[in-house]
């Protein structure tokens, strides 16, 4: 019997070494769209908000160029969410419920200028109809700094 309770103990310890599924970074996965990459985050602590700028593989590209010339199919995707406490960490805050996903793309003309669509959502995906201030708003996301550049 005495022999018995190691073996117990043993096979206890080898069934509580099992692998589980991999790690979630957030709780809450901010934006779904594939072959999207972050360019960086923003927090706003007046607004207890934090932005995601996620952005293709033309908008990384121009976020490492030295020379800063826009191209045509760069295509950006601004998601701001609500900051909440993390439950297990004291100080700490983390992404809540999202309150407005901004798309912008850019459109190559003939003439050769570079126009940008511009919208602006709901967490619904209900087109939140604003036009003031829209040219200043793409500017403002099209110019964010990639916040890493290997």
């Amino acid at each position: 019997m005495i022999k018995l309770i190691p073996s117990i103990l043993v096979l206890l310890l080898l069934a509580a070494c099992k692998e589980t599924a991999r790690p979630v970074l957030a709780p809450e996965y901010l934006h779904p769209e594939k072959d999207m990459h972050l360019i960086t985050s923003l927090i706003n602590n007046s607004d207890s908000t934090i932005a995601l700028l996620y952005g293709n593989e033309p908008a990384i590209q121009y976020g490492k160029a030295i020379e800063k010339v826009h191209r045509s199919d760069e295509k950006y995707v601004l998601v701001t969410a609500h900051l909440r406490q993390m439950p297990h960490w004291y100080g700490t805050n983390m992404n809540g419920p999202i309150v407005s996903i901004e798309q912008v793309a850019a459109h190559l003309h003939e003439a050769g200028n570079i126009s940008y669509a511009y919208s602006k959502h709901n967490r619904e995906g209900e087109v939140l109809p604003d036009t003031v201030g829209q040219a200043a708003r793409i500017r403002f996301i099209i110019d964010q700094p990639l916040a890493v550049a290997p």
